[in-house]
């Protein structure tokens, strides 16, 4: 429940209640899986499933989507960008499907300054890894483990669903405008119709004014000209035609 009645607040709302609760129902699922098998992915997994929590709880309590969407933008790129470089002989493989998600939760969310924000910020830091860090990843010459697998597949799965249901919110958002701009272009229309009509009325209605004041002024000619022709008075004729 919320007190919003903008369409587009209300969709940011539902946007940053959704993602945290996908990302804490994924993000827990995938930390338990590596729970007994890698302790830094399985750190990085909870420290990401604590984000999306904390930020479900207050946006639970205080309905602000705004100040849980900079949250989670901000902690998610430090959690995202911090592991890309501290962490050693992985392949980093979905870092920049998460960094994609990011950047779709700025833009949509808290607009377009922040958005090309975070683009920036991901361009440098993912442009500062391939230069210095690339080369040092020893996974990248290495086969995966079964369990290595399973978790990529899992968390690409995850990344796929979210970007997908931004895809979803993009869409319905898109449609609900171009529904209000159809239905305002017709009340548009119908009042042009409307107007053009009253006008119309109006034009005939001064004609048939022009009309009856031309009749009324020539039957006061007439009785001008009629009440002359008894005057004797030659300066009395003269104002009369005049």
């Amino acid at each position: 429940k919320h007190s919003y009645t903008d369409f587009y607040d209300i969709a940011r709302f539902k946007s940053a209640w959704r993602v945290n609760v996908i990302l804490c129902i994924g993000l827990f699922v995938i930390s338990a899986f590596f729970s007994f098998h890698n302790i830094t992915t399985f750190i990085q997994y909870l420290s990401g499933f604590i984000i999306s929590l904390t930020g479900l709880i207050y946006l639970l309590v205080t309905k602000r989507f705004i100040i849980v969407s900079y949250f989670n933008v901000i902690a998610s790129l430090i959690l995202v960008i911090s592991s890309m470089f501290l962490v050693k002989n992985n392949p980093h493989i979905i870092e920049p499907l998460w960094m994609i998600i990011i950047a779709i939760f700025g833009f949509f969310n808290l607009g377009k300054k922040v958005g090309h924000t975070i683009l920036a910020i991901i361009a440098i830091s993912v442009s500062l890894y391939f230069y210095f860090f690339m080369n040092t990843n020893e996974t990248l010459k290495e086969n995966y483990s079964q369990m290595e697998l399973i978790g990529l597949m899992l968390e690409f799965t995850l990344c796929m669903f979210i970007i997908g249901y931004f895809i979803h919110v993009f869409i319905n958002t898109t449609a609900h405008a171009e529904g209000k701009f159809r239905q305002a272009n017709g009340e548009l229309n119908e009042q042009y119709k409307m107007i053009r009509l009253q006008n119309e009325e109006k034009t005939v209605l001064l004609q048939e004014i022009h009309h009856r004041v031309k009749n009324n002024l020539q039957v006061i000619t007439s009785l001008l000209r009629l009440q002359s022709a008894e005057i004797e008075s030659e300066d009395a004729k003269v104002h009369f035609t005049d």
